[in-house]
């Protein structure tokens, strides 16, 4: 698998150390280019590990001029190196972009339609679980409005299990464009550049934290690892749509190590008009900023027993249906909510089952030792220190 041998070429040891955080950022660039701009992995050049390093040096100068007033003014800043580095490397994240879409255009005009290349294996062959037809089920642990019986869109329709192509984001765009819809050039590179630097960075982060956590508490990833050879056994296929169904207890896990260390730990709203407050007779007036620390949130006691502790039975489904409607938004909620998260968890669930198939990861570090720091996305201050050591996969239990 690409994930493997990435981790692998990088650390050619039976037991190495690895930090996470440039190797993370990396598959995750190279599966958003492939997602959201229909360009495979296996075609991808140095521009794809260009661009995942350009943001990440972008975020840490955005970062810097939050923390240093003197940096606010443009006038200022435009006079230091940093301006300079931001010149270049803004030229590196909106080239790539800009050449991709230069190149599915001219393939476009040549009558050629992209589309994400299918699996290798038929999943038809794999068994899905009875279910009535045209039953809509919910991916466990992740519809913030289940409670309420809405339907929101991590819901799962039984049409959407099986083997199809899909246009990739950039493709159903320029298609989109070409059927007569009113959007420029520079608005589809807007948009790709919106998935491609939100959707791979903050993911990065998740994972980088999830697997941590796998690191520090080996019984927990213990059950994680079998759920997986559960699930695939011996063998090395790529994970299907349905396999991430079966991913329960892997996606508590991610649930919990989300509600501990959100990758966007505050969020902030400006207000279209006055608001009362529900626990006082203060009113917010309209063209306020709101900000909510989704860090804070989600670590109150009064929702979260013990929420300094790491335990994936927060999300099981008769906890998750006893709690707020917003006592756990990782992605926000909203009208504004994150319009990529149900395409985040599913990456997020794909890269790490990878990863956690072929290796079993050690951490030196407890979770008192992490020195958090609030960057653009939340990271640790160290950087994402682990180990990981090949595993043997065992044969599906009889």
């Amino acid at each position: 698998m690409f994930l493997h041998r990435l981790i692998r070429r990088q650390f050619d040891k039976d037991r190495f150390p690895c930090i996470l955080s440039p190797l993370t950022v990396t598959y995750a660039c190279l599966y958003s280019t492939e997602t959201a701009m229909g360009v495979s992995k296996k075609t991808q050049d140095q521009s794809g590990y260009d661009y995942a390093m350009a943001v990440m040096k972008m975020c840490d100068i955005l970062h810097l001029r939050h923390r240093k007033m003197w940096l606010y003014p443009d006038l200022f800043f435009n006079l230091t190196q940093y301006a300079k580095k931001q010149v270049k490397l803004l030229d590196t994240i909106h080239s790539l972009t800009k050449k991709v879409i230069r190149n599915k255009k001219a393939a476009f005009d040549k009558g050629t339609r992209g589309s994400l290349a299918t699996t290798s294996i038929n999943t038809s062959e794999i068994e899905k679980p009875k279910s009535d037809a045209g039953k809509t089920s919910t991916v466990e642990g992740l519809s913030f409005g289940q409670s309420a019986n809405l339907k929101d869109d991590l819901d799962v329709e039984e049409n959407d299990v099986g083997e199809k192509k899909r246009l990739a984001f950039l493709d159903l765009l320029l298609e989109s464009a070409e059927n007569g819809a009113l959007i420029s050039d520079e608005e589809i590179k807007n948009q790709v550049d919106t998935i491609m630097f939100e959707g791979h960075d903050t993911t990065a982060a998740g994972s980088s934290f999830f697997l941590s956590m796998m690191g520090v508490h080996q019984h927990i990833q213990d059950k994680v690892i079998q759920e997986l050879d559960d699930i695939f056994g011996d063998s090395d296929r790529p994970a299907t749509f349905q396999d991430t169904l079966e991913m329960k207890y892997l996606e508590r896990c991610l649930m919990e190590t989300l509600r501990m260390y959100p990758p966007v730990p505050i969020i902030a709203r400006s207000l279209k008009q006055d608001l009362k407050l529900a626990s006082s007779d203060l009113v917010v007036p309209a063209g306020a900023t709101i900000t909510v620390a989704t860090f804070k949130l989600h670590r109150l006691e009064s929702i979260y027993p013990n929420p300094d502790v790491f335990d994936p039975d927060n999300f099981l489904p008769e906890k998750q249906a006893n709690r707020h409607y917003y006592a756990f938004v990782p992605f926000s909620a909203g009208p504004r909510s994150c319009v990529g998260r149900k395409y985040a968890m599913l990456k997020l669930k794909i890269i790490l089952s990878t990863i956690l198939r072929n290796f079993r990861v050690h951490s030196d570090l407890k979770e008192e030792d992490f020195k958090l720091q609030a960057d653009i996305i939340l990271k640790r201050e160290e950087g994402f220190q682990i180990r990981l050591e090949p595993r043997q996969r065992k044969a599906k239990a009889l």
